[in-house]
């Protein structure tokens, strides 16, 4: 029976939302972006998280989603009830095999009731967050 090697971690980034951040788009917008460049035959491993608010008084969706060289791979959808409360929303993935070069990951973000505010305060209050990590790991 062979034997198991889990994937050796090549390198990480990290990135996070330090300022408190706000949109009211309808329409997605850049919230975290790093880049990595990998020597090829590799995969990554991404993990998102985020607690986020919005000032609509009787409830707004907030979307994510994940790009990756220009593409989007995968979302995440969350539901504010009130305007006092925040929601969470995560996204992880995982690539196939990158190639030789620089890539670039992009969390982008949208509100639906885009006359009110979706908000990230991590200087307001610390239930509010957004943070992005990329792990290179073996095949």
């Amino acid at each position: 029976m062979p034997v198991f090697q889990p994937p050796e971690l090549l390198q990480t980034a990290f990135v996070e939302i330090t300022s408190d951040t706000t949109t009211t788009s309808g329409s997605y917008v850049d919230l975290l972006s790093l880049t990595i460049t990998t020597d090829g035959g590799s995969m990554a491993e991404v993990h998102f998280t985020a607690s986020v608010s919005n000032t609509a008084l009787f409830g707004s969706s907030q979307q994510f989603q994940l790009v990756i060289d220009g593409s989007a791979v995968r979302g995440s959808h969350t539901r504010v009830l009130e305007s006092v409360e925040a929601s969470c929303a995560a996204i992880t993935y995982r690539t196939g095999v990158l190639t030789a070069g620089s890539h670039t990951f992009k969390i982008q973000w949208l509100t639906d009731v885009f006359i009110f505010t979706a908000r990230i305060r991590p200087v307001t209050t610390i239930n509010e967050h957004a943070s992005l990590l990329v792990s290179e790991i073996t095949v």
